[in-house]
């Protein structure tokens, strides 16, 4: 529900430039869905995957995510159905453990 129901939560993703989470845990698909709806670039370093938290994710081929690998997949995939030419990018970041980090830059203009 976060930035959706409460005008300060609206006003304060409006203001932002850009949408980070660094391990969010159960916050990756809020900072995701939030930056998309807002037309927002975002980045995510993602950890913890939650698999009967979030049963209602899934891969391209159906399956559910379960594995860090699935979830890497399924932000990878998040805006297919969104936008089929806009695409999440990604890279490694410099440290040890769960270093992918996913990023989108927003749609032009932004």
């Amino acid at each position: 529900d976060f930035a959706t129901l409460k005008t300060e939560e609206i006003e304060l993703v409006q203001n932002a430039s850009i949408l980070v989470g660094l391990h969010p845990d159960s916050a990756t698909d809020a900072i995701m869905k939030v930056a998309i709806r807002y037309c927002k670039p975002f980045a995510i370093v993602p950890c913890c995957v939650f698999p009967t938290q979030f049963p209602k994710r899934r891969l391209p081929n159906g399956g559910p995510v379960q594995t860090y690998d699935d979830l890497c997949e399924y932000i990878r995939n998040i805006l297919g159905s969104k936008n089929g030419k806009t695409k999440v990018e990604e890279d490694e970041l410099d440290f040890d453990g769960r270093n992918k980090v996913f990023f989108y830059h927003g749609p032009r203009g932004t």
